[in-house]
């Protein structure tokens, strides 16, 4: 793969259900990436200038990004975690993107009515030691698996690798009991499985991740890694905000505000912006207020400013929210400046 220095490359899944909902994350983020066919493994991003997209499998990108063939990357927490070299140059930026979420559990047959915990699980495997039965666990994550395990003190285990149809390997007796991908847990349910009330590994959801020592020193790619960072982080934080605007009828701008700000949960990030209202009805002094709010409490807040006198309110949803610095390109900025 041919090298541009300046250009950053960015990995984004081609799995077919990941492609589509990080495309969709993407644009929602002001980030579009532009390809001339859906055929094509090379894009670009419309509004960051100096990015090449290229599309890898998910199982591929953890690999790209610690050989250096990618600089950045979208992929599945469990994904990275489970490929990634040890103690390398990679970091997860922001591990959780708000879509595609999905838990590494481990999961024992229906019939198993007496192991519901991973410590029932470790007794059930000891007895079996005595006997020099090894408890054979399916998965294709060894890594994250094999850690669990061990944690919990399960003994004489044996992990058996199967790529697919992982489910059903109690039923073919290739394994005792499973470890797998699993979100709404019908697949385990459909093959008679089902979850310990513990066995959750590692919650995972699409992350993005960096090389760090492809980012050293490169001003051209950091620059394009803190725009495309802040404008994902804002969109992610804009989701909990609400935008309120009421038009209330006071004495002054700082009687209205000292009205709002009664209520701390309607008072906004700093407080209520207040201004005046050129009202086509002499009727009385009418204050604009602008606030945001979280969306847990947008309701409430709409009922308290109808209390003090609001009328015309409009709510509208925050499209970014930005803070006074990006904590995620903070963190890698801080990370790359450190590796060596």
């Amino acid at each position: 793969m041919t090298r541009r220095d300046g250009t950053l490359r960015l990995a984004l899944p081609s799995d077919r259900m990941m492609e589509g909902e990080t495309l969709a994350f993407m644009e929602k983020c002001g980030l579009s990436v532009h390809r001339t066919s859906s055929r094509q493994y090379v894009g670009s991003l419309l509004s960051v200038p100096g990015v090449e997209v290229l599309f890898q499998r998910s199982v591929d990108i953890p690999h790209r990004l610690d050989s250096g063939d990618v600089d950045m990357g979208i992929v599945g927490l469990e994904r990275f975690l489970e490929d990634c070299v040890e103690d390398g140059d990679s970091l997860v930026v922001l591990e959780n993107l708000g879509y595609s979420f999905t838990d590494l559990v481990m999961a024992v047959p229906d019939a198993w009515t007496d192991v519901r915990t991973m410590a029932n699980l470790a007794s059930y495997s000891g007895s079996r030691h005595s006997h020099g039965d090894p408890l054979r666990v399916a998965t294709k994550y060894h890594r994250q698996v094999g850690r669990f395990l061990e944690q919990h003190k399960v003994p004489d285990y044996r992990l058996v690798h199967i790529n697919g149809a992982i489910e059903a390997a109690p039923l073919i007796g290739t394994a005792d009991v499973v470890s797998d991908l699993a979100s709404s847990g019908a697949t385990l349910r459909e093959n008679h499985l089902r979850p310990l009330d513990d066995g959750t590994i590692t919650k995972s959801a699409a992350c993005m991740v960096a090389n760090l020592r492809l980012l050293r020193g490169q001003r051209e790619k950091m620059s394009a890694a803190k725009t495309m960072l802040e404008l994902i982080e804002s969109r992610l934080r804009a989701q909990s905000y609400y935008n309120i605007i009421a038009n209330i009828r006071g004495d002054s701008m700082e009687s209205v505000a000292a009205l709002v700000n009664e209520n701390p949960a309607v008072s906004g990030m700093q407080g209520p912006t207040v201004s005046r209202v050129f009202s086509k009805e002499r009727s009385g002094d009418w204050f604009s207020v602008s606030v945001v709010v979280e969306v847990t409490r947008l309701t409430g807040s709409v009922d308290y400013l109808r209390g003090i006198g609001a009328s015309g309110v409009v709510v509208t949803p925050a499209h970014y929210v930005f803070d006074h610095e990006s904590e995620a390109f903070e963190r890698l900025k801080g990370a790359v400046e450190v590796v060596s």
